[in-house]
């Protein structure tokens, strides 16, 4: 190749790699690296989750097993869980089962933020393993739960949590696209004059299903104080005008001396005790509620410090109580027939039948026959031997 020919390839080459590069840096801002009017996701797509907590409560699981000793009630050489839960979280936190406990355990629930004890347990159930459940209202951070045992002894065990509820403080902000309407304006949504639900139905299906029949859970329990401390509970909802039975009475069971109370836990007073029903060392209380619909707590122990168990029976007894309404007639304030006063029969004058004069009753016994053996003598048999007295006076009177 002449050297001419290469001076020109070697031009032509610079200027086409200097058009390339200026065509890049004039070309316009802004060019979109989709197709035009590619939305980045489908309209209406939130960018989470709606109600998406933005924090992360505990859910199930088991803590790390312990063994202590010595934690005077878990005051002291206690193992702590940390428990993570959001205002509207319930949680069960138990050694029982599914948990798992060896000895007489104790459990205590701290907010360490405020220093504060939130719950404790010692016997559930009538068993020496413990359980809280605890609904939380402050915000979303990390609970303590110590754990620990009674007074002196020695214990062990695992806990096994478990969130029951859990309702988020706030919603994120989420964006949409505009709404489509997915039909014409204007038309309505059924035919004219078609009613929303049937004619004299309740706007709303009741929110709260109070007890019928079943039973609590079967208890055990010693050194309840006659069911003031160490107590087992079972949670009886009621609604005003309900009357319920509850007794370790036939159909429920008892052995040794029970002992029951009735609690309001909003207010945290007894509304009703009972220790011997019938005569027997079990226990029964019957109770109408006037209060609005809540749950109740049935406190079950045993009288004293003695030992004692059972299984409560409870069932809603039907209202006793008048009807409300009125009558359906009013009273008629004038009589339907005016009083007769005149007799409707005359007076008879005359007796109806003659008396009898005569008695009916005639004495049986017959005049005596008794006559004297003896006549009376009338002359006297014993005449006097006294004589007349033969005594003349010597003298004549002087006058």
């Amino acid at each position: 190749m002449s050297p001419i020919m290469f001076f020109i390839m070697v031009t032509l080459f610079m200027l086409h790699s200097v058009t390339q590069t200026l065509a890049t840096t004039n070309a316009p801002s802004g060019t979109p690296t989709q197709a035009p009017g590619t939305p980045t996701q489908a309209p209406g797509t939130p960018t989470q989750a709606p109600g998406s907590p933005t924090f992360s409560p505990t859910s199930t699981g088991y803590c790390p097993a312990y063994s202590a000793s010595n934690t005077n009630n878990v005051y002291q050489n206690y193992a702590i869980c940390s428990i993570t839960a959001c205002s509207g979280d319930t949680v069960v936190m138990t050694t029982c089962s599914p948990g798992s406990y060896s000895g007489d355990t104790y459990l205590r629930l701290y907010d360490p933020s405020t220093g504060e004890q939130l719950a404790s347990n010692d016997d559930y159930g009538g068993y020496y393993c413990s359980q809280i459940t605890y609904s939380f209202t402050a915000s979303c951070h990390t609970y303590e739960l110590r754990e620990g045992c009674f007074s002196s002894g020695s214990c062990s065990g695992q806990v096994y949590y478990s969130s029951i509820t859990y309702t988020p403080t706030a919603l994120p902000s989420i964006s949409r696209a505009p709404v489509t309407p997915t039909q014409a304006p204007g038309t309505p949504t059924q035919a004219p004059g078609t009613p929303t639900r049937a004619p004299g139905s309740p706007s709303f299906a009741p929110t709260y299903a109070p007890t019928s029949v079943g039973y609590c859970p079967a208890y055990s329990a010693s050194y309840t104080s006659s069911a003031t401390t160490n107590y087992a509970i079972c949670s009886i909802e009621a609604c005003p005008g309900d009357t319920v039975l509850m007794t370790t009475f036939s159909p429920g069971s008892c052995y040794g001396d029970t002992y029951l109370r009735l609690y309001d836990p909003s207010t945290g007073y007894q509304l009703a005790e009972n220790d011997q029903y019938g005569g027997t060392d079990c226990s029964q209380i019957t109770y109408s509620f006037t209060a609005s619909c809540r749950t109740y707590e049935l406190r079950e122990g045993c009288w004293l410090s003695y030992s004692c168990g059972g299984q409560v029976y409870y069932s809603l007894e039907p209202s006793t109580s008048p009807p409300t309404h009125k009558p359906t007639h009013k009273p008629s304030h004038k009589p339907s027939h005016k009083p007769s006063f005149r007799p409707t029969h005359k007076p008879s004058h005359k007796p109806s039948h003659k008396p009898s004069f005569e008695p009916t009753y005639r004495p049986t016994q017959k005049k005596t026959t008794f006559k004297p053996t003896y006549k009376p003598s009338h002359k006297p048999t014993y005449r006097p031997t006294q004589q007349k007295p033969s005594f003349k006076p010597t003298r004549k009177p002087t006058l």
